[in-house]
């Protein structure tokens, strides 16, 4: 945890980029205003969203957006909540207020845009943003999906979770992004690329290693079953998870009895720390992703390791964020339609060595200039963004679709 703190601070105290040479400048009308974004969570520590706000906020160009963060869930202090303070110019504790209190606090502010990472997931406070303390308000990242609320105005995506607008039946007026909705900052995972052997770690030492380290709510029947045809498919494989519960652990290995797959071929790793469980990454051959809701933050780390990501999009935001980060990290062909295709797939590649090693191969060279790990890029386009938003709001225009431009 000290030593990601460490490497973004490192990395960007927050950039110092002069007005004149920032994107900003390609947004028309009153493009010099000095915006101040509100970004508010439960999730300031060693968490996903947590990391990504982090890494956002450390890049947003200095002199040009006053940043505030908003906590509303108690937590002691750790490292990704000191990057966070210290890259901000403010940071509020709103946790036990009541909504209204908490509102009238973020107006008093003047938010002129208030980014809401956390939605309906655990410790939401959607009853703080239902008060409208700022004009513009958005959600992002931390809940995939419509928040079906009037009182927010915009959803953050990517041109390939939102390809089809009208089919994520979203309430909000959409943002697409140029690159992956979901981004990591490759100084993240500075002195984290160091290989373990599979021996270490509980492997067999030949043979395909197949992996999926997803929460196991994620998982669902069918799936699981392509799973073990996949396995009897490419002989001597191995699928490797990690064993939240003993109990789960149990069902898992008598669903695999029941489909025909002997129980030593699954493999479970316990619960680690981040960096362990990073370099442990290295021993994995392919992650085949779950469906409907794909991997979000396990599946980033598994690209930036080298591990190829195997997934199914479907037609919500949640079976698409899978394709997203294939396609940004430059191997698009990892994204199928259909299951049928998945199920092959994986048999092909798992039979394939040569293959598999040529994309992996692919992966790990094109990390240093993937947009899936450049959080600068991201910011960039996020700025863009927020001024295109804000210029509609000052023209009486109402929230409206908004594609970002790729800026270099």
């Amino acid at each position: 945890g000290q030593a990601l703190a460490n490497t973004i601070l490192a990395a960007a105290p927050r950039s110092q980029i002069p007005i004149s040479q920032s994107s900003v400048s390609s947004v028309p009308g009153n493009a010099q205003r000095r915006l101040t974004i509100g970004y508010i969570s439960a999730d300031f520590h060693f968490h996903p969203i947590g990391r990504l706000i982090a890494e956002l906020i450390s890049h947003h160009t200095c002199g040009e957006f006053i940043i505030r963060a908003y906590s509303v869930w108690a937590s002691a202090d750790n490292p990704v909540r000191d990057v966070v303070r210290a890259a901000c110019d403010s940071f509020d504790e709103l946790h036990g207020l009541e909504a209204r209190t908490a509102a009238e606090k973020i107006s008093a502010d003047k938010v002129d845009i208030l980014i809401d990472m956390t939605g309906y997931t655990l410790n939401s406070r959607t009853d703080i943003l239902s008060h409208r303390p700022a004009p513009i308000q958005v959600c992002f990242a931390g809940y995939l999906g419509t928040m079906g609320a009037p009182f927010i105005d915009y959803q953050i995506s990517d041109a390939v979770v939102a390809a089809n607008p009208e089919s994520l039946r979203a309430t909000e007026s959409l943002v697409r992004l140029p690159d992956s909705m979901l981004a990591g900052d490759r100084h993240r995972f500075a002195g984290i690329c160091e290989a373990v052997t599979r021996v270490h770690v509980g492997l067999p030492a030949t043979g395909v290693v197949f992996c999926n380290f997803s929460d196991s709510n994620r998982l669902n029947p069918d799936v699981f079953a392509i799973w073990m045809r996949i396995l009897k498919r490419v002989p001597g494989s191995v699928l490797w998870m990690v064993g939240r519960s003993a109990e789960s652990k149990q069902r898992l290995l008598q669903e695999a009895v029941v489909a025909g797959v002997s129980s030593s071929r699954i493999i479970f790793s316990s619960p680690t720390s981040y960096d362990i469980f990073l370099q442990r990454l290295t021993c994995a051959d392919l992650m085949l992703d779950t469906l409907p809701h794909n991997a979000g933050a396990v599946g980033l780390d598994a690209l930036w390791m080298g591990c190829p990501v195997l997934t199914c999009a479907g037609a919500a935001v949640q079976s698409r964020i899978g394709e997203s980060m294939v396609r940004a990290a430059g191997i698009p062909e990892m994204a199928v339609t259909s299951l049928s295709a998945y199920e092959e797939t994986a048999v092909r590649l798992g039979n394939a060595p040569v293959a598999l090693a040529e994309i992996k191969h692919r992966l790990i060279q094109g990390r240093d200039h993937s947009p899936l790990f450049d959080a600068p890029r991201m910011t960039r386009h996020l700025e863009w963004a927020y001024r295109a938003m804000w210029e509609r709001h000052t023209k009486n225009l109402p929230p409206d679709l908004i594609d970002v431009p790729e800026l270099a």
